[in-house]
């Protein structure tokens, strides 16, 4: 179990999450963390934040329980066009996150143990933002 395994499985699934929206939306570019990125020029595309809330301590030994949230934020560009699409592009890629989805890289299985919740739209000069949370955790025995 480790942190990278863990990152590299929710960025594997946001990916599976993207592409199972239908078209144009499944080709939606995705910001990964660390990596060098370079804005669309329809200004769509989605960010990944990835926010640990690790806890030690609540079991004998070297057990751990890993959680935390990783945040998907969609951009989108003020258009005059409304946030209907919009949401419902980030609602569609929420829905891959469903309550009990495990997802699986290397050793790691991590469970996303709440629905994502939809923070709201915040607009930003020439963007509006679309933020949705998605809550994991996973268990290390060790």
């Amino acid at each position: 179990m480790s942190e990278r395994e863990i990152l590299e499985a929710l960025q594997t699934a946001t990916r599976a999450a993207v592409e199972a929206c239908p078209p144009p939306s499944n080709a939606l570019p995705i910001k990964y963390l660390g990596r060098t990125f370079v804005i669309p020029d329809d200004q769509k595309w989605l960010e990944l934040v990835h926010l640990p809330n690790n806890i030690t301590g609540e079991f004998w030994g070297s057990s751990k329980t890993y959680r935390g949230t990783l945040r998907l934020i969609l951009h989108w560009p003020n258009n005059d066009q409304g946030v209907y699409s919009p949401i419902d592009i980030i609602e569609q890629i929420g829905s891959f996150f469903a309550k009990g989805k495990s997802l699986q890289s290397g050793q790691s299985v991590v469970k996303i143990d709440e629905n994502p919740d939809y923070f709201g739209s915040i607009e930003t000069g020439t963007e509006t933002v679309f933020v949705l949370t998605v809550r994991y955790q996973s268990f290390a025995a060790e």
